[in-house]
């Protein structure tokens, strides 16, 4: 009461006064997070007291005071397969507002292009928080990014037998995938169709002869600038001498004219 005003200010303390002063510490800060020691790849608290010219016992101090931890990099891989929101937001709300009484399965049926060894950009340590880096930053060995996909096919003798033997097995198929959809009286809503020619349309499944077949193919990889293709021989309720005899004929009538292609881009 005495002092008013002035006595609410804080009386001396005793022990040592600060002797890091807000510019070095923001130094610091700028030095973790915008740099990289010359003989490392990241830095270590013996490292950053060499060049900040602080204790490493500081440096361990403002590390754990931001949460740091430069020696940890984590990978992160963001898909960009076609709907991807609309399938998260699907999958997160059974676990956000699950039905009562529900099972759900899981099917992954890769219908559309896949990509292997994506880039992502860098993404800086913050606090709490690993730097996170592209997962060709932490496998530079695996190489340039590869994109493919995955296709339902049939190779058939002739259109007739499109007709009789593909077209039924790819309604079998689309049965079999709807069942549950159907059972909880709701349907997919990614365009999935039982038509097999609306599924050939929209770049889901190849069936028709072997001619067909390969100019659809070939426009594939022209078009889509993929890698690579996976094709599925046995789908639906194709019977084991169908899906044979289609291998066949694709081994036999389709892929020698791509390694032919093949060798002359090589000369």
């Amino acid at each position: 009461m005495e002092r008013r005003l002035d006595g609410l200010l804080d009386e001396p303390r005793p022990g040592a006064l600060r002797r890091v002063c807000d510019a070095q510490i923001e130094r610091v800060v700028r030095l973790t997070l915008e740099s990289t020691p010359a003989d490392g790849t990241h830095w270590s608290t013996r490292a950053m007291a060499r060049r900040s010219g602080l204790s490493q016992t500081m440096i361990s101090r403002m590390w754990r005071a931001f949460a740091w931890q430069p020696h940890r990099v984590e990978g992160c891989k963001l898909s960009k397969a076609p709907l991807f929101i609309e399938k998260v937001r699907d999958i997160v709300g059974l676990y956000l507002n699950p039905p009562d009484r529900a099972l759900v399965l899981c099917v992954d049926e890769k219908a559309r292009i896949q990509a292997l060894d994506r880039s992502q950009p860098l993404l800086p340590m913050r606090p709490g928080q690993a730097e996170r880096r592209a997962p060709d930053d932490l496998n530079p060995h695996l190489g340039e990014t590869r994109r493919g996909a995955i296709r339902h096919i049939y190779v058939a003798g002739d259109e007739r037998e499109v007709d009789r033997v593909a077209r039924p097995a790819y309604k079998a198929y689309y049965n079999n995938i709807v069942k549950l959809w159907r059972d909880f009286r709701t349907l997919p809503a990614y365009g999935f169709t039982d038509d097999l020619d609306l599924a050939r349309a929209n770049d889901v499944a190849i069936a028709g002869t072997a001619n067909e077949v390969r100019d659809r193919v070939a426009s594939f990889f022209a078009d889509s600038g993929c890698d690579y293709l996976v094709l599925s021989f046995a789908w639906g309720n194709l019977a084991h001498a169908d899906s044979r005899r289609s291998l066949e004929r694709f081994v036999t009538r389709v892929m020698p004219d791509f390694a032919l292609a093949s060798l002359r881009s090589a000369d």
